[in-house]
């Protein structure tokens, strides 16, 4: 029986094929929401990463025969990493706005002191604000974003395949650009309940000018809390197809940062 031979360019191409692709991924579980929250144990975001890397493993193009502890190949591991990173963050701007919105509309409502832990972030965040947090990973879920996510992560080794080659300056201005979603979508999803409670403290303000005897803080703040509680309930069914029309922006915006059509 012939023994089987390797030389130490194939197992290094072996090991690369598993490994680089396994960083890549660990990156973007990372900051990815739902899978990369802070309530996820450690274990299970690796385990993650680790099947789907097997999954996804027989699609690969080879890795190139570089030691993983060489020069090149710590350059290629950052290149992954950074790879990883953009992407996570493409994808976790979007819940940025939503949770910014919702800070925002605590404050207008006179919550700003009423705050919970956030288990995405691990930060004290308003109630409103983690309210439409929690939402918003809900339909990130129904919408099939962690499905999209995983063909997004196989489609970009075909684009941007395993290399010493990276995004590069153009999909950094990519992220940069893309970071102004979160002002944009929040200022969009908040500025109903804030105009609306901007106009009740307005004419609050004009009534305590009238009657100075009154006790504007036992008026004002039931009256701004139940405002701001019906202005909730009447814009929440726009919060659904708001937030698909983001999730697909940044899928697009995910896709131009690896390069595929």
């Amino acid at each position: 029986m012939t023994p089987l031979v390797l030389t130490t360019a194939e197992l290094t191409s072996w090991v690369g094929s598993f490994f680089w692709p396994l960083i890549r991924i660990s990156a973007i579980f990372i900051l990815t929401p739902v899978i990369g929250a802070r309530f996820v144990p450690m274990r299970i975001r690796m385990a993650t990463a680790f099947i789907i890397t097997l999954v996804i493993l027989p699609t690969l193009s080879p890795a190139p025969a570089v030691e993983p502890w060489s020069a090149d190949g710590v350059l290629i591991t950052a290149q992954q990493i950074l790879i990883g990173i953009g992407l996570g963050l493409l994808l976790q701007f979007i819940f940025g706005a939503v949770t910014l919105a919702g800070m925002t509309i605590s404050t207008s409502m006179g919550l700003a002191m009423a705050t919970m832990t956030d288990p995405q972030n691990g930060t004290s965040v308003p109630v409103v604000g983690q309210f439409l947090g929690t939402l918003a990973s809900l339909l990130f879920l129904v919408f099939d974003g962690h499905l999209a996510l995983i063909q997004l992560i196989s489609v970009s080794f075909s684009y941007m395949p395993i290399g010493i080659s990276g995004p590069g300056p153009e999909g950094f201005r990519l992220i940069i650009e893309a970071s102004s979603v979160i002002f944009l979508a929040a200022i969009s999803l908040a500025l109903p309940a804030m105009m609306t409670l901007l106009s009740i403290n307005i004419l609050l303000g004009v009534m305590t000018r009238v009657s100075p005897q009154m006790n504007i803080f036992s008026v004002g703040l039931p009256l701004t809390l139940f405002a701001g509680l019906i202005i909730l309930v009447v814009t929440l069914p726009v919060l659904a197809p708001t937030f698909e029309r983001l999730m697909n922006e940044a899928f697009i915006g995910m896709r131009n940062y690896v390069g595929a059509p």
